[in-house]
């Protein structure tokens, strides 16, 4: 199936899509109520454009439209201690509140300035767009009182202020109204800053703990401080400390942290890092390996390491990790009781936290293995200790640095971390922790540790768990909706919320439910959205939005009025149902649904309801980022036209869409309007070019009056109308101006009535235009589009050619094209480019000495000669323009079309009278100097060209040379000769003295991609190959191209001839003239001849059997170049090359050559002969004469070089006839050349004449002595000046001294 895709802008942009398939009409009305949501499909139009579904839900129903919003994609919702109606959802689009528990939402992101941070898009973020639109994805929300709540966001580069690293913290103190950045201390690596997951706050506190990407932290005073001690060592050193995804509070006493390595709890007072894993196993110190355990001790005062036995009580030291002497250095090695372990699987490099509980000291190190031993062990190492209990240790000096004491190991557990991280946690009033990870649910208690229980749910992916008001319930947030499983009966799992549906194709789906939230009177929240560590751009499965449950999840019910993802809100729905039921900018009596259908003609009705769908979601355009030139403010997909089983992507409905992202109601009424009449033309084109489509929904926009025109419209030189070139604010200003210029000047009054037509009409492209245009009189779309072209170079609406040369109701201009003469830096020639349907836009200017440098008035050109060469297979017009100034866009102007040659597309212009005088132009060649401005002697100053390519004859493009260099090359041949090591090729040589291309307009003197001559090869019916010969070499005053052929691709038989036809010109079109050489191929056969008739070289060439291989290839090429004979030889043909050279034959060959058409006038055929030609050597073959038959034959002996000749020297005759007689001539009729042959039994003197009907002589063809025996000559048709006789009855006439004889013939021409 094809499918195109156009993205539109205009501030705003609509996207089309053309597709090759029937609408099928469904057979009932839709009926959604408000409040429903349902699945779409749609397609992000950014760069990488791809279809995804995403949840909607139904805010408002007009009289012609039902208008859904996108739901918000929630990642977290959080019901208010204070009041469990008031709900908080986090989402990508910002911070939104209910305060009905549910019913309607308000996005509360911020005002005045003080909002949360805009999504950046590659780094970079757009500063000015509206405050209350396109936040940054926001992770948590959290509580310290009514007034007073904080929010973590996603991580980024820069921040609205520009400073390095996004800010991740916010903090409201007045409900969300505003938001302070209040981030100090929070992490940043490499200018990113670290995504905060989880914000949690101790009830009566100030204090919030931050969960994220660079690990833990809490803030205490001004500034963020991290937790970090006790988590393994991040796997790389870009953040301070693992990632952390969940932070809360048991008890008010116990901390639990969910990290990348399991849960880890401590003590709720921040400052006391003393952190464990909570669901890894324990293993104790070995006992029986006391005797190993030592403590290698090396400080400032000792110089050598020595072993305390703790066995006796010796003493272990214990630093103060923030201010021990980097000189100052101990470990202590324990021995691990892998068979007292409870869940430690140990391994080598494993990270373990060891505690000991006597003492209360904490560290973690990794653990080894001792082959002495045949155990694991850890290290204590000094600076790994990241707890200890101050008040267990005597002061051991005055400084307050170290601590010692009599070590007892007794007390020691070996504590591993989990080995998956965990992305959700959930706590009861026991302490027992609900946690998930890729493996499925656990749960462990916060107190005691240990092996974890396993929940088995392993077959989804899990975002989000919540306990039921009354515990007796675990529930799920999962990739298959909310999955929930008793604590107390029937441990299975069970999906519990509803499928979301598709509105009108069947199609359903489970949400993805990413948070859950849970109320005291057990009312349950679940929101769904992208999971956080899913990648956006990639997830083809985006739904949105929140459901709640009163009834413990046996019901659920959508709650999403007012939770829009990005920008829309009730008032921007209000305006839609306005804008499409009650008036628009050109009509306060009527909608866009009713103005547009009225002028334009009936939507599809696919659905069968005879309302359409308003979906207002992200487009995801590039609004914000560095590619700020695609902006979708609405758009119409033909994809929703298809029915679900032809195409999966397809809604299935009457629909068109609004970008939320930005959302402006008066921009996006253009993009309705655009949107509006793309639905109606499908309606009657479901194939139409999306170039016409494009420029129609603008047109369309423009008559509702939402197109503004006000400042004009500034084309791009040699844009495309099709090809997608340029910027699209250029692409879409021309195809808005094309259909302008058709409304204003070839469809008059209610020309937007008429307009109907073309978006009606089932032809597509040109074809349709052609259709409309013929419709009311006009000519094609051709001869249409060269009018608008020159029209946007004058917009003059005044009177140049009855005002077709101008725009009423619009401005428009466009660059050119500026090529300089007359310095060093301006020198032509000027090469360029173009594509199908555009307009190139060219001016001469010149170089004034001594004045104010360049000016555009028309320059000298060289020999008073301008050319313009187009490439050879394009369809081009080219309009010259003379004017008094640049400026002057008036009557007083010129426009004539240059005729260009049919094969080359080639102008020369020379009319250069009426150009001004030479007063500022101190040349020689008046008559091409530039105009004094105050002399207005002749009318024009202004010389300009308009190239209008219909078509560039090639998907690549076309090309055109301006050049005023006419001089020919004055060389140019070419040599085809067989390679003798690759039998199967040619090699094609070219020669010339200056470089050459096969089409000059793609020359460039920096470039030789595109250099060489042109060949084609070409059989008795057609061409059967081209291609261009790329340059070889160039040696001192020339150029030699080379390519090899392949010769066995063009002879599928065992017998064939080809021309190979070479054509060049210069880089500004001059001609070079053309070459062309025969080749003749036969293949060898070791059970029978083959034989070569060639009809182009009125030659036979006879391989017998057995004289070559089998399928050996013998070429026979006719050569033009000139070869020493001597002997007073005579060439009567061009020589034949046969090859390929030294190949050994064991039976000569046989060539026979026709002399039917064979011009030798002056020559007596006995004497015809073949020789070969070895450089100066030249040898007869004594070849055989037949003049019955009119051939000459000779034996070939070897592959070489052979010529046809008139040889004097050859002996012998064709045998001694009884009588004189002259025979009739044959051809006869004839043109140009007859053979006259004559027999004489005696040597005499004996002369040949020609005479005309009035007895006039014409020429002698032969008066001289001549041998006895059978003669020939033939007559050219020339008289004896060398001039071609006219058509009519000749006489030629025989006489020696016993006979006479004259017969008659005709010439034909």
């Amino acid at each position: 199936m094809k499918m195109y895709k156009k993205r539109a802008r205009l501030t705003i942009l609509v996207l089309i899509v053309v597709m090759g398939f029937l609408p099928i009409t469904a057979s009932a009305d839709l009926d959604p109520q408000v409040g429903e949501s349902y699945m779409f499909w749609w397609s992000d139009q950014g760069f990488f454009s791809t279809y995804f579904q995403s949840s909607a839900t139904l805010n408002a129903i007009g009289n012609n439209c039902y208008v859904f919003t996108e739901d918000a994609r929630i990642r977290e919702l959080a019901i208010a201690p204070w009041d469990q109606n008031t709900v908080a959802a986090t989402t990508n689009s910002g911070v939104f509140v209910s305060s009905n528990a549910g019913a309607t939402w308000t996005a509360m992101s911020g005002s005045d300035g003080d909002v949360l941070p805009f999504e950046p898009v590659s780094g970079l973020v757009n500063v000015s767009a509206p405050a209350d639109q396109h936040v940054h994805a926001i992770y948590s929300i959290a509580f310290e009182d009514s007034t007073t709540w904080w929010a973590g966001i996603e991580g980024g580069g820069t921040d609205d202020g520009g400073s390095s690293g996004q800010k991740t913290v916010f903090r409201s103190t007045d409900v969300a109204e505003t938001w302070k950045k209040k981030a100090t201390g929070m992490p940043t690596f490499d200018g990113e800053s670290s995504t905060v997951y989880d914000i949690h706050i101790i009830p009566g506190t100030d204090e919030p703990f931050s969960a994220g990407k660079g690990g833990l932290f809490w803030k205490s005073g001004f500034s963020f401080s991290q937790l970090n001690q006790g988590f393994p060592a991040p796997a790389t050193t870009d953040w301070p400390g693992i990632p952390a995804y969940a932070v809360t509070i048991y008890d008010s006493t116990v901390m639990v942290v969910a990290t990348d390595v399991g849960l880890f709890g401590g003590n709720a007072e921040a400052e006391y890092e003393d952190k464990l894993p909570i669901e890894g196993g324990t293993v104790t110190v070995n006992s029986s390996f006391l005797s190993y355990v030592t403590v290698d001790i090396l400080d400032s005062t000792q110089t050598d390491s020595f072993t305390l036995d703790w066995s006796t009580g010796d003493t272990v030291w214990f630093y103060d990790y923030s201010t021990v002497s980097d000189t100052t250095s101990w470990h202590l090695t324990l021995g691990l009781d892998t068979v007292s372990s409870a869940g430690v699987s140990m391994s080598v490099g494993q990270t373990l936290n060891i505690y000991d509980a006597a003492d209360t000291v904490m560290w973690t190190g990794e653990a080894a293995y001792n082959s002495d031993l045949g155990a694991y062990t850890v290290d204590l190492m000094n600076e790994n200790v990241y707890y200890f209990n101050e008040n267990n240790f005597d002061d051991d000096d005055d400084d307050s640095t170290t601590y010692s004491a009599d070590y007892d190991i007794s007390g020691v557990t070996v504590h591993s971390t989990g080995t998956e991280a965990v992305s959700a946690l959930a706590i009861d009033s026991t302490g027992t922790v609900y946690y998930s990870t890729a493996s499925g649910v656990f749960s462990v208690s916060v107190e005691e540790g240990g092996n974890p229980s396993d929940f088995d749910l392993d077959d989804v992916e899990i975002y989000s768990l919540a306990l039921s008001a009354d515990e007796g319930t675990l529930f799920a947030g999962t990739s298959e909706g909310v999955q929930s499983t008793s604590l107390s009966g029937d441990p299975s799992w069970t999906e519990v919320t509803p499928k979301i549906h598709t509105l009108n194709t069947g199609d359903s789906l489970s949400y993805v439910v990413t948070a859950l939230a849970v109320a005291d009177d057990g009312t349950i929240y679940a929101g769904s959205g992208t999971p956080p560590m899913e990648d956006r751009r990639i997830v083809k499965y985006r739904p949105g939005g929140v459901l709640k449950s009163t009834d413990d999840g046996a019901t659920w019910a959508p709650m999403n009025v007012g939770l829009t993802h990005r920008s829309s809100n009730t008032d921007d729905v209000a305006a839609i149902i306005a804008t499409m039921d009650s008036s628009i900018a050109a009509d306060s009596t009527m909608g866009l649904f009713d103005f547009m259908t009225g002028r334009f003609g009936d939507t599809p009705d696919i659905d069968g309801d005879d309302k359409i769908v308003v979906l207002v979601a992200d487009m995801g355009d590039y609004a914000y980022g560095t590619l700020g030139d695609l902006v979708v403010e609405g758009l119409f997909d033909p994809i929703d036209q298809a029915a679900p089983d032809v195409q999966p992507y397809s809604n299935y409905l009457d629909v068109i869409y609004v970008d939320s992202d930005p959302h402006d109601p008066a921009t996006a009424q253009e993009g309705m309007a655009q949107a509006m009449t793309g639905l109606i033309q499908y309606n009657y084109d479901t194939d139409e070019d999306d170039w016409v489509t494009t420029g129609l929904q603008h047109f369309g926009a423009y008559v509702a009056g939402y197109k503004s025109v006000d400042g004009g419209f500034s084309l791009v030189n040699g844009n495309s109308l099709m090809m997608g070139d340029e910027g699209l604010s250029a692409e879409y200003g021309q195809l808005f101006t094309l259909m302008e210029y058709l409304y204003e000047h070839y469809f008059g009054e209610g020309a937007s009535v008429q307009m109907s037509a073309v978006l009606q009409d089932t032809a597509n492209g040109t074809d349709g235009l052609d259709n409309s245009l013929i419709a009311v009189g006009a000519s094609g779309f051709d001869d249409v589009f060269v009018d608008y072209s020159i029209a946007v170079h004058f917009d003059d609406s005044t009177g140049l050619n009855e005002g077709l040369y101008g725009f009423e109701n619009v401005d428009v201009s466009v660059s050119t094209s500026t090529y300089p003469w007359g310095t060093t830096s301006g020198t032509s020639p000027y090469p360029g480019n173009f594509n199908s349907w555009s307009a190139t836009y060219l001016q001469s200017e010149k170089w004034v000495e001594g004045g104010s440098g360049w000016s555009d008035k028309a320059p000298a050109f060289n020999a008073e000669t301008l050319i313009f060469n187009g490439s050879d297979a394009s369809d081009i017009s080219l309009a010259v323009i003379k004017q008094l100034n640049k400026s002057t866009h008036d009557t007083s102007a010129s426009v004539a079309f240059a005729t260009l040659d049919d094969d080359h597309n080639r102008a020369i212009y020379t009319d250069w009278a009426d150009f001004g005088g030479d007063s500022l132009y101190a040349g020689t060649d008046s008559a091409m100097a530039i105009q004094d401005s105050s002399d207005l002697t002749n009318p024009y100053q202004y010389f300009a060209m308009v190239a209008v390519c219909r078509d560039a004859g090639s998907s690549a493009g076309g090309a055109y040379i301006v050049d005023d260099e006419t001089t020919v090359p004055s060389l140019f041949s070419m040599q085809v000769a067989q390679n003798p090591d690759l039998i199967n090729y040619l090699d094609i040589y070219s020669f010339s003295d200056v470089q050459i291309y096969s089409d000059g307009a793609f020359g460039n003197l920096n470039n030789d991609t595109d250099e060489g001559p042109h060949i084609d090869v070409k059989d008795d019916t057609s061409t059967v190959a081209s291609f261009t010969v790329p340059r070889y070499y160039s040696p001192d005053g020339g150029y030699v191209y080379r390519q090899s052929f392949d010769l066995a691709s063009l002879l599928p038989t065992t017998v064939s001839e080809f021309w190979f036809v070479g054509y060049a010109e210069s880089i500004g079109g001059n001609q070079a003239g053309s070459d062309s050489i025969l080749v003749a191929a036969v293949k060898g056969s070791a059970s029978s001849s083959r034989l070569l008739a060639s009809d182009f070289g009125g030659f036979s060439f006879l391989v017998p059997a057995g004289a070559v291989e089998e399928d050996a290839i013998i070429t026979v090429i006719s050569d033009s170049r000139e070869t020493a004979l001597g002997g007073g030889m005579i060439a009567v043909d061009n020589a034949l090359v046969i090859g390929p050279a030294g190949v050994e034959i064991e039976e000569s060959f046989r060539l026979s050559i026709d002399l039917a058409d064979v011009d030798f006038t002056g020559m007596d055929a006995v004497k015809l002969d073949i020789v070969a030609v070895d450089g100066e050597n030249v040898t007869s073959l004594e070849a055989t004469v037949d003049l019955d038959q009119m051939t000459v034959s000779a034996e070939i002996p070897a592959t070489g070089t052979y010529r046809f000749v008139w040889n004097p020297s050859k002996a012998g005759s064709a045998g001694i006839p009884e009588t004189y007689a002259l025979h009739q001539n044959y051809p006869n009729p004839f043109n140009p050349t007859t053979n006259i042959r004559f027999d004489m039994p005696e040597t005499g003197f004996a002369s040949l004449r020609i005479y005309d009907v009035l007895g006039r002589e014409v020429v002698t063809l032969m008066h001289e002595e001549i041998p006895a025996g059978k003669h020939a000559y033939s007559w050219n048709g020339k008289d004896m000046y060398g001039r071609m006789s006219a058509t009519g009855i000749y006489f030629y006439r025989l006489k020696t001294a016993g006979y006479t004889k004259t017969r008659k013939m005709l010439l034909v021409k």
